[in-house]
């Protein structure tokens, strides 16, 4: 990364989405829209460093029969802002084998496009300046 980052990259405001949207909604769709607009926008101004993922992503997705005609015919399932991972194995075991109300699992994979990737999490831990705001969060 050759961009250093300051910890006014990282306002409160990011940090309070980024919390929210790793707290998870509990399956709350409505939820989930409102905690992926507010990480969207708190993260928009951040250094593409932190938005870009070069390697292949996974993701399972639990389907419901009705989904399928849509992801046979259009090749894909929109679902608005989603978390990715880079650990297959993780994708494979992240929420289990079922769920209620779906017949199948299944694990997507890509190489996102850049204006796909709205934050990399991990990225920003490699940075003091984040760590560093973190701690500055949480003591506040």
């Amino acid at each position: 990364m050759n961009y250093t980052p300051t910890m006014d990259d990282f306002p409160d405001n990011f940090l309070d989405a980024l919390g929210a949207w790793q707290r998870g909604w509990r399956e709350d769709q409505d939820v989930r829209i409102k905690c992926g607009d507010a990480l969207r926008s708190a993260s928009a101004n951040l250094p593409t460093a932190f938005k870009s993922v070069s390697v292949e992503c996974y993701r399972k997705r639990f389907l419901r029969a009705s989904e399928y005609p849509l992801l046979f015919l259009n090749e894909f399932l929109e679902d608005g802002l989603t978390s990715w991972t880079i650990d297959r194995a993780f994708a494979e075991k992240f929420k289990g084998i079922r769920q209620p109300d779906t017949d199948r699992a299944a694990i997507f994979s890509c190489r996102p496009h850049p204006d796909d990737v709205v934050l990399n999490i991990p990225a920003p831990w490699d940075s003091t300046q984040f760590r560093e705001a973190v701690e500055r969060y949480e003591r506040a």
